[in-house]
């Protein structure tokens, strides 16, 4: 199931001037990097394995077609997953190195996560053991408290958003759907997919970091489960099953999970757990030193065979991946094509262009 979204109406200018112009540069573009695979296809574009050619280094590059961005919403998304990842520094979140654009494309350049997603590895592990889980969880928390901290609102948690690198840990992605929230702001957007989305969303209730939380129980639940919580055949079951906080836990789950869980998806706003502190706290973290879970000493559960840097054999690549994807090579937008303070290098990286 895809993501739901819809937004309340801003001026178009509101998607350009929010967008904070860290380092500008014209000295990136496509032309530096070469075409290795095709790791994905979306709906707006394509995520492409890239190396860049004077450091060799390898990346995701995340594209993104202008002509798919027709509304003043699709255009907000697209510079605010780039305005969060420049301003974003967690080890649990994908970092962003560069942002360009061409006249026909935007273009993110991320961390490589060589693992996959946890939904792969869920798939092919049917279910997680709890004690697998709870290490997943805990990465996922730590995540979410450095976006919190930012005032960051995350709002699309699901196992295909966590990505696994080469050494088992991970990293949230994907943040089209982020929101930056002010204090304790809150949100009346229709925003999320399906099978995770909280009930206050569902309802249109104004809403802030809680909805996160309900995410995380989702995803907890579907790591030992080896499904989601509220699956059902079609939305209006699935909706229904949300708006009544209607799941069933089986013999996979202990008592702590249960709790947790039970807790994490309260329907009831007031009575969700949405502490930081309490969550860390509870029975089911009872043994997780945070600190050393933070410094990512951690040992990860699942370490991915990995044979090389071009290895990709977690990744499911879309049919005519091979084929070198369409391309435009201008080094510079179009005049009026252009989505102001896009560019972004980051500030910790030095280089030289030949």
């Amino acid at each position: 199931m895809g993501n739901l979204c819809s937004v309340e109406p801003i001026p178009l200018s509101t998607s350009y001037i929010e967008i904070p112009e860290t380092i500008e540069s014209q000295s990136i573009n496509i032309r530096n990097f070469n075409l290795i695979k095709v790791l994905g296809q979306g709906s707006f574009g394509r995520v492409l394995l890239m190396e860049k050619k004077d450091t060799k280094k390898i990346y995701a590059v995340k594209t993104i077609l202008k002509q798919k961005l027709y509304s003043t919403k699709k255009k907000r998304h697209a510079l605010m997953e780039r305005q969060v990842l420049a301003n974003i520094t967690s080890p649990f979140v994908v970092k962003l190195h560069y942002a360009f654009q061409s006249s026909e494309k935007l273009y993110l350049v991320l961390d490589f996560m060589q693992g996959g997603d946890l939904y792969y590895h869920i798939t092919q592990y049917k279910c997680l053991s709890e004690e697998v889980a709870r290490f997943y969880a805990v990465e996922v928390i730590l995540a979410l408290e450095d976006l919190h901290n930012a005032n960051i609102l995350y709002r699309d948690l699901k196992p295909e958003n966590i990505l696994m690198d080469s050494f088992g840990h991970v990293k949230l992605a994907d943040f089209n759907l982020a929101k930056i929230i002010i204090d304790n702001e809150q949100t009346s957007t229709m925003c999320g997919t399906p099978e995770y989305i909280s009930p206050e969303i569902l309802k249109g209730s104004p809403h802030g970091r809680e909805v996160d939380f309900w995410g995380l129980g989702c995803v907890i639940y579907e790591m030992i489960e080896g499904k989601s919580p509220f699956y059902a055949s079609n939305y209006k079951k699935l909706f229904s099953k949300i708006i009544n906080g209607t799941f069933n836990f089986s013999d996979k789950f202990s008592a702590a999970a249960m709790d947790l869980i039970s807790q994490l998806l309260s329907v009831q706003v007031k009575s969700r757990l949405v502490s930081m502190e309490k969550i860390k706290a509870h029975d089911f973290f009872k043994n997780i030193d945070w600190e050393e879970a933070h410094m990512k000493k951690l040992t990860p559960p699942i370490i991915p065979e990995i044979n090389g840097e071009y290895d990709v054999r977690y990744f499911n690549p879309p049919p005519n991946a091979e084929a070198s994807p369409r391309t435009n090579w201008s080094n510079y937008p179009k005049e009026g094509n252009t989505f102001q303070g896009f560019t972004y290098e980051d500030s910790n990286i030095t280089f030289d262009i030949n």
